[in-house]
């Protein structure tokens, strides 16, 4: 037998050392740049033809990887309707679209749009929603995107796909690094939060559609261009084309979808988003916030606003340069005083502090149209936004809660039974003791 060889103190002291490092690489936690960095994503000579199938495939698998981990809840967060989010990091949409939501909230939360395109467990899910062509959701047929992804695409495809895909999506994410760095920005994939709650999802949808007047209500009080239809085929307008006189139509006059399956199925993701991530939604689309009030106040159909400030006005920066968005993002005092307050708005439970709340905006408000770095912004732009609360609901948004979440109950307000089991999880009494938050509305009135 043979015998070990004992080792010198210094080899000791070298293995160890060696020990060490490899521990803290252990501990250190991948993020997707630090993917984009080890596969050279970056890289102007960038070629998938150089790849083989299997690297592709743990490059996926390391992007998949770094949202093992559940998103910290936060204080202030605000998550943007999928679509436009979606638009904005897959480059179709200029980053400097983020500058408003970026003045008033304290971090904004977007998509991470290499998950969307490569992990599996992401395809995995796209394929069970109807934007995809699942059937499952409705007796009748959806409107299905056009959108691939890595793994729905045709094996011969692949790297020429990736090639052409793949670098827009890298260099928008660079360009946000900065505030994601900084904490402004959070990367999160929707999909980690829906694949766990997609079968009730389904069934969530099934039930709502049994109840033709209240749907009608909810998405038919806007034109159809007001709501999304999807993450990615977003509104749709449809209206007359021609006058038919023998069924009182004239042209232009608006007309919906007779199946509202993926209406609803928006509604719900962003419901679910919403309480899983601690995070309020920005409006966007009127109908979008209908559908989304209704599930998150438990099945009201017109839900009471309590208004906090009208009308704050503020420098319009969607104009501005993105390096001196990041600047003034990170540097001003003023901004930094108005994000922590309409964070507190989430927690007001009385007259007083809403007013209290209130001053503080406004004064706030009023100082900014005097600082330096926004003055000149000013002269071009001015956006008007209020702030107000959702009454009738709460969210597990200090706890981290994972549990299932995101569908409406509404058994008192519309007698149905609406995923049951997915409302009495999240809404039920076991959950009261939890810290909870209140819905923030933050509304863009207009661009003055």
């Amino acid at each position: 037998m043979q015998r070990l060889r004992r080792c010198s103190p210094s080899e000791q002291i070298r293995r160890l050392y060696c020990l060490f490092r490899l521990g803290n690489k252990a501990r250190v936690r991948m993020n997707i740049f630090r993917v984009i960095e080890k596969w050279d994503l970056d890289s102007p000579n960038l070629d998938f033809n150089k790849f083989s199938r299997k690297a592709t495939g743990q490059m996926a698998d390391d992007i998949q990887n770094c949202y093992l981990r559940a998103l910290p809840p936060s204080v202030g967060r605000f998550n943007q309707s999928l679509f436009t989010a979606t638009e904005i990091v897959e480059s179709r949409k200029r980053a400097e679209e983020l500058a408003l939501p970026l003045l008033f909230s304290k971090q904004v939360m977007l998509p991470d749009p290499l998950y969307s395109l490569l992990a599996p467990r992401a395809s995995v899910l796209w394929k069970r929603l109807p934007e995809s062509g699942n059937k499952s959701y409705s007796k009748v047929p959806p409107i299905v995107s056009p959108w691939k992804n890595y793994w729905s695409t045709d094996i011969p495809d692949r790297f020429a796909f990736l090639n052409a895909m793949l670098p827009p999506l890298v260099a928008q994410l660079l360009k946000l690094r900065p505030l994601i760095d900084a904490g402004h920005i959070v990367l999160q994939p929707w999909e980690v939060a829906v694949e766990p709650e997609v079968e009730l999802l389904r069934k969530s949808v099934v039930d709502l559609q049994k109840k033709p007047d209240v749907i009608k209500e909810i998405t038919q009080r806007f034109e159809q261009a007001k709501y999304s239809a999807g993450v990615r085929l977003g509104p749709i307008g449809l209206e007359v084309g021609a006058d038919s006189p023998s069924q009182g139509l004239l042209k232009g006059d608006p007309m919906w979808f007779g199946d509202k399956a993926e209406i609803l199925v928006m509604g719900l993701i962003h419901s679910i988003i919403a309480s899983k991530y601690s995070s309020s939604l920005l409006d966007t689309l009127p109908g979008d916030r209908l559908v989304y009030d209704y599930v998150r106040t438990g099945g009201i159909l017109k839900p009471e606003t309590d208004q906090i400030v009208s009308s704050i006005q503020v420098p319009n920066l969607s104009a501005a340069l993105w390096d001196d968005i990041v600047a003034i993002k990170n540097d001003s005092e003023l901004l930094s005083q108005l994000q922590n307050a309409i964070a507190e708005v989430a927690y007001c439970n009385d007259d007083d502090q809403k007013l209290l709340i209130k001053e503080e905006i406004a004064r706030i408000a009023s100082k900014l149209k005097a600082e330096t770095s926004l003055k000149k912004y000013a002269k071009f732009s001015v956006s008007d936004f209020g702030v107000g609360l959702l009454t009738g609901t709460v969210s597990n948004a200090m706890t981290g809660s994972t549990t299932a979440i995101a569908a409406t109950a509404a058994a008192a307000s519309t007698g149905m039974s609406l995923g049951y089991k997915l409302v009495s999880e999240y809404f039920g009494a076991e959950n009261r003791s939890l810290r909870r938050r209140r819905d923030v509305i933050v509304r863009i009135n207009h661009k003055l």
